[in-house]
């Protein structure tokens, strides 16, 4: 049977918009009034055809996955967030604050309970694999562009104002988000094996264009793991080669080898610490409930009287989470990561099934490296384009290390 029309929407929102968003005009009614582009057009557009869809009855026979758990956890934490400006002293429900809630908090987890409508049909995963393919090409092709473009210039210059995602760091995070789903889709021969080599080289040279420290250990870590879960000694073998060629081309590059420099590792490795020991203590003295929404943000003056910056975000996403909403958050927040994490490493020890197992792997693989990333990233979770494409793919890659039947759609 065809399959539902939002699936396409889906598939744009997911895929294109962030690829055509910077190069489409957004909305610009001044200050205080949010701005709506490309990105937020498809995710209402995507909203109102699943309604369609589910009207018409092309989910009533398909049903949903069996992964309750997850959902639950998302939705408490999601519950905390949205509800934490009633204790917060520095956020109310104006404006701004319900813009963020809006489209950090409610618009993902509407994509991760949707997302189960889809995800139970195999045969999404081919076309699925084959968009991220063409999309990861476009935005490589764009982070390169930016490279050559800024060549010669300082470092700031060269990673200021990137021209495909919100940061070179978001951009690298994106990128290293659909390895695992087109490696998923190399070995199980889902689409042209020549498209996803080309997609695949061409997010080493998109990553590596970016200058992103945690995009280009993440995208190794993807590898490894992969790799090293389905014992593939001579692509790992590959895989290393290629890495070191990428690291020869930092080290050796005038611009490049300053973000890799001993000095610039160790002055950002300790102010970020510093940033972590500030959110922890932030958190014991409000351990149960935290400081509300962006209360880290609103904090930082405090606890860094001399900084230029008022206002900084913690640039670790599980400190933001313990000091904003206290261990009533960070325990299903953890929560989000660690079932996933451990409900595919079980199914890899008690599963027969071929598809099952690789599913677990291709899981693990991508959680994994984006748990290290929001571990140094600044406000990662309040991304919506990174955020709605990391729970779509939890719950394809959930979805699949459990029982499958065949679709009807």
């Amino acid at each position: 049977m065809r399959k539902p029309i939002s699936f396409y929407f889906l598939i744009f929102t997911l895929l294109y918009a962030p690829v055509l968003q910077p190069y489409i005009p957004k909305t610009h009614f001044g200050h205080g009034i949010p701005d709506f582009g490309i990105y937020q057009l498809s995710l209402f557009l995507w909203i109102l055809t699943f309604m369609l869809d589910a009207a018409s009855g092309l989910f009533k026979k398909k049903g949903k996955c069996s992964i309750g758990i997850w959902i639950s956890m998302l939705g408490f934490y999601s519950l905390i967030v949205f509800f934490s400006p009633l204790w917060s002293p520095y956020e109310g429900y104006n404006i701004s604050t319900i813009h963020a809630l809006f489209y950090s908090v409610f618009i993902p987890l509407l994509m991760a309970f949707l997302a189960q409508f889809y995800v139970k049909d195999k045969n999404i995963i081919a076309p699925l694999s084959f968009h991220a393919a063409i999309a990861c090409i476009f935005l490589s092709i764009a982070s390169l562009v930016h490279f050559l473009t800024y060549h010669g210039q300082n470092i700031k210059e060269l990673r200021g104002g990137f021209g495909g995602l919100a940061n070179p760091n978001a951009m690298a995070i994106f990128l290293v988000l659909n390895v695992s789903l087109l490696l998923f889709a190399l070995y199980k021969g889902f689409i042209n094996k020549k498209l996803i080599i080309l997609a695949l080289g061409s997010i080493f040279i998109g990553v590596l264009a970016t200058i992103s420290r945690k995009g280009f250990i993440t995208l190794g870590l993807t590898y490894l793991i992969f790799f090293s879960l389905h014992k593939k000694i001579k692509a790992l073998l590959t895989v290393i080669i290629i890495f070191a060629l990428m690291t020869g081309v930092i080290l050796t590059h005038r611009v490049m080898s300053q973000r890799y420099s001993d000095k610039a590792i160790q002055t950002q490795f300790a102010g970020k610490w510093n940033m972590t020991v500030a959110g922890f203590k932030m958190f014991l003295k409000k351990p149960l409930y935290g400081w509300g929404f962006r209360g880290y943000y609103n904090k930082f003056g405090e606890y860094f009287p001399y900084s230029y910056r008022k206002k900084y975000d913690a640039h670790n996403n599980y400190i933001t989470a313990l000091a904003n909403y206290g261990i009533f958050g960070f325990i299903p927040f953890a929560g989000i990561f660690l079932y996933p994490l451990l409900s595919s490493m079980r199914t890899l020890r008690q599963s027969n099934s071929h598809f099952q197992s690789t599913s677990a792997v291709a899981l693990i693989a991508m959680l994994v490296p984006f748990m290290a990333s929001a571990w140094v990233a600044g406000a990662l979770m309040y991304q919506p384009i990174i955020v709605n494409l990391f729970y779509f793919y939890i719950v394809l890659f959930l979805c699949h290390t459990k029982t499958v039947k065949k679709s009807t759609i």
